[in-house]
């Protein structure tokens, strides 16, 4: 890969991460400023991308009946779901909490492609995982250890 290419990669990544955090912003205003269902405002906010998007692929060439294939409307609701708990934990829950899931997520998605595919991931992800992974282990147990100690404060 150039160096070119490869700034480009890095950058399109960067900006990836700049615009879901700002989405994780936005829903967090909407979702408990305004005081909606979690749900409901997935449910609007996909219904509305959906029709902006049929709308932009309406001359791409295909079959509109390979969409309805079991395993494409299996992802769409998959697909809902995975929106909805985001809207939703990022709505419930502090976001320390909803951004450690999010990236368990990572780990998990490695782990599973591992497992899926029997392909380990590519040696240079090692390092990323491994400091992910001890990471979230250190914010897990400092939840924990803060759990505990109110615990036992509470119990004096």
């Amino acid at each position: 890969m150039s160096n070119l290419a490869s700034t480009r990669l890095l950058t399109l990544g960067l900006v990836n991460s700049l615009l879901w955090s700002l989405y994780l912003l936005l829903t967090r205003h909407v979702v408990s400023g305004a005081r909606l269902d979690a749900w409901a405002y997935t449910l609007v906010q996909l219904l509305a991308a959906g029709l902006v998007l049929l709308w932009i692929g309406r001359r791409a060439a295909g079959s509109w009946s390979d969409l309805l294939a079991p395993w494409t409307v299996g992802y769409a609701f998959l697909r809902v779901a995975i929106n909805g708990a985001t809207a939703a934990a990022v709505a419930w829950l502090a976001i320390t909490q909803s951004t450690l899931l999010a990236t368990i997520s990572v780990l998990i998605g490695a782990l599973s492609g591992w497992l899926l595919t029997r392909q380990a991931p590519p040696k240079r992800d090692w390092p990323g995982l491994a400091l992910m992974g001890a990471g979230i282990a250190g914010l897990t147990a400092g939840r924990a250890l803060a759990r505990a100690g109110r615990s036992v404060l509470s119990a004096t």
